[in-house]
């Protein structure tokens, strides 16, 4: 929930607006100006009734979710056990990311929806939260890439300045699933993130640490590797929000047989370049 709900988000990211929609009294509430809509969610009236809603669910939710693009998802489940943290505005409130809603209030023995609330609240609506819908088995999760036929990605790759954070695949993969989970070997891990993407991609100059291939080459700790909170900022175009998240654990990175990244801070170095696939065209149209 952010102010003007105008969250930084993609499919995955509770947008108030559509996710509680067809509920009347959230409808009438999600309607009001900034600050009428900050003294609603104060008013413990109207929060029964938006309890009776989105928690009980003795009032029928009608139209259903729909996500950023006004696309329907369906009706909200009422699942506040999947309604996670995503990020704080406030590092005061941190240690809460990644804790579920329904988590939240048995710790603060609240009921859910003043959990919810008072945390919006309490960070000027500036909150976002992550509605977990899928993907959500641990152990489905360690199945699925203990296979040798799951390719390590994440959608498109955000092939487009991303509001979300899909960057930390790779460091999370390390730190997670290798080191603490066990779910593959590092060895098989470095391999998929590196050579094997780059055989599919038909990149046969880059992949691997060999005389006459790109160097290209990343040194982590795999005893420290993780990833450091999420962080709003605000440098897209128009000021528009990205989710930021920096890696620890990471000391060097070469690119282009250049140093990028030097004991953990950037360098003036500017190696990258376009990588273009066999098939490209040049401006053919």
């Amino acid at each position: 929930m952010q102010r003007g709900l105008n969250v930084p988000q993609d499919e995955d990211i509770t947008h108030p607006e559509g996710f509680f929609r067809g509920m009347p009294t959230w409808d009438k509430v999600m309607a009001l100006p900034y600050q009428d809509r900050v003294r609603a969610f104060r008013d413990p009236e109207i929060r029964r009734a938006m309890s009776a809603e989105a928690v009980e669910g003795t009032v029928a939710q009608e139209g259903g979710m729909t996500d950023r693009r006004g696309r329907a998802r369906g009706l909200f489940n009422r699942r506040w056990d999947l309604v996670k943290v995503f990020m704080t505005a406030k590092g005061q409130n941190r240690h809460l990311e990644g804790k579920s809603v329904e988590e939240i209030a048995k710790e603060q023995n609240k009921g859910i929806m003043d959990a919810f609330l008072d945390l919006s609240l309490d960070e000027d609506l500036q909150t976002c939260f992550q509605a977990i819908d899928r993907n959500n088995d641990p152990k489905t999760q360690k199945h699925i890439l203990g296979s040798q036929f799951t390719v390590i990605g994440t959608s498109d790759g955000g092939g487009r300045p991303h509001t979300a954070d899909r960057h930390e695949t790779s460091t999370h993969l390390l730190g997670h699933w290798v080191r603490e989970q066990q779910a593959l070997t590092l060895e098989d891990a470095v391999y998929r993130l590196t050579g094997k993407t780059a055989l599919m991609h038909d990149m046969h100059d880059r992949g691997f640490v060999q005389a006459g291939k790109v160097a290209d080459i990343t040194i982590f700790d795999l005893d420290t590797i993780g990833s450091k909170p999420r962080d709003p900022v605000n440098d897209l175009p128009g000021g528009g929000v990205q989710v930021k998240r920096d890696a620890v654990g990471i000391e060097f990175v070469v690119v282009n047989g250049e140093v990028l990244l030097d004991t953990g801070g950037l360098t003036d170095a500017l190696p990258g370049q376009i990588i273009r696939g066999p098939l490209y065209q040049g401006g053919a149209a």
